[in-house]
């Protein structure tokens, strides 16, 4: 039997040192437009069943739009619930009630962390990965680079080989049409 989803279960997850299983390279998603590694998880060289890694990025705009996260397998199917967002097209502004009055109607800018933990005074955590993970913090500072982005995000996701992911082989647009 699965133990409930909770939101002590998710930071847990999220404190928990790991490390991906194969960061070998970029793949196109569903559409070619978008790039993507998935990744099973370990911890002291066992495979966290149920727990993904993911990184994705768009092909064309290099050194921006890129996500990594963890997936968790859900009735549903698999679900984030921890994320970071480097230099998005537009910000995230924290609007549903479900964010509290500190956090609510706050704007966590185009790089910003959807820490689990934020959500510990929700009773159902359901609600918060069906929603699309609402509640999301400021990266301050925001990484400079890719390479910095890996740092950071060994660091929040707890994944220490994060930084030796390949960078994504970015085509910039070059039409001016």
């Amino acid at each position: 039997m699965r133990p409930a989803l909770t939101v002590d279960l998710l930071a847990g997850l999220l404190a928990q040192p790991k490390e991906a299983v194969s960061l070998s390279r970029w793949a196109p998603k569903n559409r070619p437009s978008t790039l993507e590694i998935k990744s099973s998880v370990t911890t002291n060289d066992v495979t966290i069943a149920g727990l993904e890694l993911y990184m994705r990025c768009v092909i064309s705009q290099p050194d921006e739009q890129v996500t990594i996260g963890l997936n968790v397998e859900t009735l549903i199917g698999p679900k984030c619930f921890a994320r970071v967002d480097w230099r998005h097209s537009s910000t995230h502004i924290n609007t549903k009630v479900i964010c509290g009055e500190q956090l609510r109607h706050t704007d966590a800018g185009r790089t910003h962390f959807h820490d689990p933990r934020l959500y510990e005074s929700i009773e159902e955590p359901m609600d918060f990965i069906k929603a699309n993970l609402p509640i999301a913090v400021a990266l301050v500072p925001v990484p400079d680079s890719y390479r910095d982005l890996l740092e950071n995000c060994a660091t929040l996701l707890n994944v220490r080989n994060l930084p030796e992911a390949p960078i994504p082989p970015w085509q910039p647009n070059t039409s001016f049409l």
